[in-house]
């Protein structure tokens, strides 16, 4: 499984080690090779071997698979994991999947016919992929998922009601997410705080493109006084049981894609907002399509953002909140045993290719 990141951490980590172990899991030898990044010691953990290569040399890459293989299935991820699995694919006559997580073509267009399955990660970005010419029997769906033993509404759990939890990275492609907070900020220095009492900020994520999330913590304190709002940056919460602590301990979340649908699961009220959509305060009304756009990932009119919304949502948020009608939906839709279930669609497809 070649993927690339460029960051230390994020969704594109979580999701590649559930695909893995599942793989792994189900018996299947299974080699990821990736970039630094302390994901590196959980592969291992999950019984998968972990190869730390930059991927900016194709010929190396295809060195280390021919070491390594021989492999029966090529699984990769855009970027240079694309760019290095097509040519380990072409060398090998191996079947090549290739996993798209968001509203990008990454040239797909271009090369699809070499591609036996595109994995998309929700079904609006299948229909995204199906609009630009690919064959919809092309694309198959493996979501996002959620380890419930590591999200769970903790009993007796008592948040400070003045904490907004930001869980996302920072960076000028979260463009929606920017705007929304922009503007809420804007919203509390003319209207005050929409929860009554101080804001309490804690950012859990951090900023690796350019200086966006410099800029926006410094235009954060800049426009509130300090008798409006608080703030604090934990960084990347990669420990799992300590994120859930993190959302435990908010009186709302904000989040993006894999980190909102884990903050529901913990029992907090969650507003989604991603690189291309707003979905706003999470509740049963919305729940369904929001899930589908994979929590703010897809961008639709019904999900552009209008200035006060953010502002709107967080004092909403006060309200009495019911976590478990949607923590059983998502529970249905997003457990780990989708991804075992997607695992067995991989074997299956394969079996018919024999």
């Amino acid at each position: 499984m070649p993927v690339h990141w460029l960051i230390g951490h994020g969704g594109l980590h979580e999701n590649v080690l559930d695909v893995s172990a599942a793989f792994a899991k189900r018996g299947h030898r299974v080699t990821v090779i990736h970039p630094p990044s302390p994901i590196d010691a959980r592969l291992r953990a999950a019984g998968c071997g972990s190869i730390t290569d930059d991927l900016n040399n194709t010929a190396q890459v295809l060195e280390i698979a021919a070491r390594e293989g021989p492999f029966d299935l090529i699984y990769a991820h855009p970027g240079l994991a694309r760019i290095a699995a097509r040519e380990i694919a072409r060398k090998t006559g191996a079947p090549l999947f290739l996993t798209i997580h968001g509203q990008y073509p990454d040239q797909m267009p271009e090369y699809w016919r070499e591609v036996t399955r595109v994995v998309a990660v929700s079904e609006a970005i299948k229909a995204y992929l199906a609009s630009l010419g690919i064959p919809e029997e092309r694309i198959i769906v493996c979501p996002n998922c959620v380890d419930f033993e590591q999200f769970a509404s903790t009993p007796g759990a008592t948040p400070d009601a003045a904490a907004v939890l930001v869980a996302s990275r920072i960076d000028p492609d979260k463009h929606v997410l920017l705007e929304a907070l922009r503007d809420c900020v804007d919203e509390i220095a003319r209207r005050g705080s929409p929860l009554g009492t101080p804001l309490r900020w804690r950012f859990a994520g951090e900023g690796f493109y350019g200086d966006a999330a410099v800029l926006l913590f410094a235009e954060m304190k800049q426009k509130l006084r300090a008798d409006q709002q608080t703030f604090e940056s934990a960084g990347w919460i990669e420990d799992r049981a300590a994120l859930n602590r993190a959302f435990q301990s908010a009186s709302v979340v904000i989040a993006s894609g894999r980190a909102a649908a884990e903050s529901i699961a913990a029992g907090r009220p969650t507003i989604a907002v991603a690189s291309r959509g707003y979905e706003g305060l999470i509740g049963a009304a919305n729940f369904d399509a929001a899930l589908s756009r994979n929590l703010g990932g897809v961008a639709t009119p019904e999900s552009s953002y209008s200035p006060g919304r953010l502002y709107a949502d967080i004092a909403a948020a006060r309200a009495t909140y019911d976590p478990a009608p949607l923590i059983a939906k998502l529970r249905a839709e997003r457990s780990l045993a989708q991804i075992d279930a997607h695992v067995r669609e991989v074997e299956a497809i394969l079996a018919r290719r024999a």
